[in-house]
């Protein structure tokens, strides 16, 4: 049967190929002891806009791993005696899906788990800044790429140089609207420096290093100059900026919010539970 695998699929590919991405019939490319498997299923479990040979490799993988699948299944199932075992567990499990998802939607209800106020992130900030500790440099600052032919590459080189870039922004970015510059600017938001280096052609070596004593720095390839100006850093064991530490504080208080939310629900549950009669003890205790 196993053999068959990679026809049933390239049958498939031909079909889905021929349809010109119309509906695919529900027919059945295979069985295994009483369980099917459509032609649909398979398709919907593929990657789209793949190469022929590679959509062919990735639905014969997917059959042949659901025959095995169910193959396994039917030999587990004659040979565990007793499944009550795991009837239980799959009870439980599918109560405990059911719980999460009612309790994520009623979340999702609520605008006051995740709306957390500036004023608390920046105040938990500052008196817990020495819990942030950067494990990667950020950098805020601008960098360009010129042509090294361009009339205006000394003069862009000399404002990037200049002790105070940021007095000369606007000269620099009038500059910069010469369609053959490149021009990215990421002065008010502190960003990774490796997506920095990510843009150059070639990566500064020894980067954490290097940006400890450096500024600037500027590199030819290609018939172009790269240059960049880093405003601010911080280095490997520095304490992070605010706006990178943000998404950490808040991820901490909406898990708060979460916790008491659920705590709260529980509750309210239980005693509306208790007050209709529909708990009943069976037993002279309650808990």
């Amino acid at each position: 049967m196993l053999k068959n695998v990679f026809f049933l699929s390239l049958l498939l590919f031909l079909v889905v190929s021929c349809a010109n991405e119309k509906e695919v019939k529900e027919d059945i490319l295979v069985s295994v002891g009483g369980e099917q498997l459509s032609r649909k299923e398979v398709v919907d479990n593929i990657e789209k806009k793949l190469q022929p040979t590679d959509s062919i490799k990735q639905a014969d993988a997917y059959v042949r791993n659901w025959i095995e699948n169910r193959l396994l299944k039917q030999v587990a199932l004659r040979n565990i005696p007793d499944m009550s075992a795991i009837d239980r567990l799959v009870d439980e499990y599918r109560t405990t899906l059911i719980i999460y998802e009612y309790r994520r939607q009623l979340m999702l209800q609520n605008d006051t788990i995740y709306s957390i106020p500036e004023s608390v992130m920046q105040a938990f900030y500052e008196q817990n800044s020495a819990e942030f500790v950067l494990t990667e440099p950020y950098v805020e600052g601008l960098m360009l790429r010129v042509p090294a032919s361009h009339k205006d590459l000394k003069s862009i080189k000399s404002l990037l140089n200049h002790s105070n870039v940021k007095v000369y922004i606007d000269k620099i970015e009038k500059l910069a609207l010469d369609e053959t510059i490149e021009y990215y600017y990421f002065g008010d938001e502190w960003t990774r420096l490796k997506d920095v280096i990510s843009r150059f052609p070639a990566s500064l070596e020894n980067a954490d290093n290097y940006v400890k004593t450096n500024k600037t720095y500027e590199l030819s390839d290609n018939g172009f100059v790269y240059l960049l100006n880093f405003f601010e850093l911080r280095n490997v064991g520095d304490i992070m900026p605010y706006p990178v530490a943000k998404p950490q504080i808040k991820e901490k208080y909406v898990n708060i919010n979460q916790r008491q939310f659920d705590k709260e629900l529980k509750k309210h549950l239980y005693d509306d539970a208790l007050s209709s009669g529909d708990i009943k003890f069976y037993i002279d205790k309650t808990y």
